[in-house]
């Protein structure tokens, strides 16, 4: 059975947009056949999930664009119609944010 990893980059930092780049990386380098991967972005605060296809899907980010996440006893949730619907609960988080809270303990 494969390990569902959250792929967790950004965070409040300026060096969010490196982040993205070392969470491609990741993601185009790890054993597929082995993880489910599920790119989690943090922004101000706040989790988003979405496709990480290139750059610039989050660099520049649009909130908009991403369902907005919440963490919840270890799981990750979304909104629909109003309502939290189950979206992912990673068996491992694998943090490649850079600076700031990704580097200091606080994400």
């Amino acid at each position: 059975m494969k390990k569902k990893v959250a792929l967790v980059f950004g965070a409040r930092s300026f060096e969010r947009d490196i982040s993205v780049i070392t969470a491609m990386q990741t993601l185009n380098n790890i054993d597929k056949s082995r993880y489910d991967v599920e790119p989690i972005f943090a922004y101000e605060g706040d989790f988003y999930i979405g496709k990480l296809d290139s750059i610039k899907c989050f660099a520049p980010f649009a909130p908009l664009a991403h369902k907005k996440a919440f963490l919840i006893k270890g799981e990750f949730y979304t909104l629909k119609k109003n309502k939290l619907q189950k979206a992912f609960k990673p068996d491992v988080a694998l943090f490649c944010c850079h600076g700031g809270e990704g580097e200091n303990g606080v994400l």
